[in-house]
């Protein structure tokens, strides 16, 4: 009991830390809730919490058995038992059993303030769907956001900044310096946005790695959300061997 207890006093110290970076309110949802808005205009969504042995965590989205199987792109399994545990999870999802055994929690976001707004606002794309790494526990956790269209196509990455160490800037400014060197030895994400969101440092980047990528390829992945527009957006994470890994 006092295991239970202590476990789930952990879970909440994280979404009260999840909360404080994306300034959104993420809480336990005890009920399945659709997402929807409030009269306010807030948006609501419904996530599974998957959470590890060693502290780290996900959410993966519990509305939508297709987004809920795409979410799991976020993961990134290093072992051969933690890529079996992803494929049996996903079967888990597909059949709606994971659904019924995962605890349920609820993000509502407040209109124009919260992280996923913004970034939507700023890549002048469509409303988005999302899964999230709740990082490596400790004082550098960086949460990061997998965006998806309604679909559960994955159109790239958001990983946010929320310390003084600037890591997540440095990261993304060595990025944007990789296509001047025009390295063929190994790919790279791709960075769409990266700059000040309000009072977060947020880098985006796209969801295919290139080697090399010119304008014209870069505007590309900025359509993918467009109806009829599907090129560069295949979920090609394992492949990509960049910086820009989540946790």
């Amino acid at each position: 009991m006092k295991e239970a207890k202590a476990g789930a006093n952990k879970h909440d110290q994280t979404l009260d830390w999840l909360s404080g970076v994306l300034h959104g309110k993420f809480e336990h949802a005890y009920r399945p809730r659709p997402a929807s808005g409030d009269a306010d205009g807030s948006r609501n969504a419904s996530f599974l919490l998957v959470m590890l042995p060693d502290g780290r965590g996900y959410l993966i989205p519990s509305d939508d058995r297709r987004l809920a199987v795409a979410g799991l792109g976020i993961t990134n399994p290093q072992f051969i038992t933690s890529a079996v545990g992803r494929r049996l999870l996903a079967l888990g999802l597909r059949l709606g059993l994971a659904q019924r055994l995962l605890p349920r929690v609820r993000m509502i976001a407040p209109p124009e303030a919260s992280v996923l707004e913004q970034v939507e606002r700023v890549l002048n794309l469509g409303p988005l769907h999302t899964a999230i790494s709740l990082g490596t526990p400790g004082h550098i956790r960086e949460p990061v956001l997998q965006l998806m269209s309604a679909q559960g196509e994955t159109l790239g990455y958001a990983k946010v900044d929320w310390t003084e160490r600037g890591a997540i800037r440095h990261e993304a400014e060595m990025l944007k310096t990789l296509p001047s060197f025009r390295p063929t030895s190994f790919l790279y994400p791709v960075v769409l946005y990266a700059g000040t969101l309000g009072d977060r440092y947020v880098c985006v980047t796209a969801a295919e790695a290139q080697p090399d990528v010119s304008r014209r390829s870069t505007s590309l992945l900025f359509a993918n959300s467009r109806p009829g527009i599907r090129r560069g957006c295949p979920s090609s994470r394992a492949r990509s061997g960049g910086p820009f890994e989540p946790e």
